[in-house]
C-alpha cells in the first residue's frame, strides 16, 4: 500500500447556540485506506440544554450516515475527554438503527465498531432551551497496519 502510513485530522467547533442541528467544522476526508482509528473526541455541554454529538460515516463524500453517538451531555458538563480504537472490517453483531445526513437516529453512548467510510464529520444536536453552545473537538488518528510492521 502507498501513501502515509499514519494521518491525524482534528475536527473541531462550537456547538449550536439554540435549539437545532450543526455540522461542526470540516469533514475529515480521504479516510480509506486505513486499517485502525482511534478517536480522541473533547467534548463540553452547551448552556440552559443537553447536548448529542455524533460521529457520521460517508460512503462517497456526499451522504452521511451515524457511525457513532457520544454519551448525551448536560446543560454546562465540564469538558471531558473519551477515547476509543477501532479496527477496519469489524462486523456489527446485530444490525443497527441509523440517521442519515442532519436527522441522525443512533441511540445515545453507542458506537458501531465498522467500516468508517471515506470521510467523517461531527454533528451536534442542540437540545429545547439551549442558550449557549460549546467547544467540541474530535481528533482522529488513522494507521495503516500493514506498513508498520503488525
Amino acid at each position: 500500500m502507498s501513501g502515509a502510513r499514519r494521518l491525524t485530522a482534528t475536527i473541531s467547533g462550537t456547538s449550536p447556540a439554540t435549539p437545532g442541528t450543526a455540522v461542526l467544522g470540516k469533514p475529515a476526508p480521504n479516510l480509506e485506506g486505513f486499517d485502525t482509528i482511534t478517536i480522541v473526541a473533547t467534548l463540553r455541554g452547551g448552556t440552559g440544554g443537553v447536548l448529542d454529538i455524533y460521529l457520521q460515516f460517508s460512503p462517497d463524500g456526499t451522504k452521511w450516515f451515524d457511525w457513532a453517538h457520544f454519551a448525551q451531555l448536560a446543560d454546562g458538563v465540564s469538558p471531558a475527554t473519551r477515547v476509543w480504537s477501532v479496527v477496519r472490517g469489524t462486523a456489527l453483531a446485530t444490525p443497527a438503527v441509523v440517521g442519515s445526513e442532519e436527522t441522525p437516529a443512533l441511540a445515545v453512548n453507542t458506537f458501531l465498531a465498522t467500516d468508517w467510510g471515506t470521510a467523517l464529520r461531527v454533528l451536534a444536536v442542540a437540545g429545547n432551551q439551549t442558550t449557549a453552545g460549546g467547544v467540541q473537538q474530535v481528533v482522529l488518528l488513522l494507521s495503516r497496519l500493514s506498513e508498520l510492521g503488525a
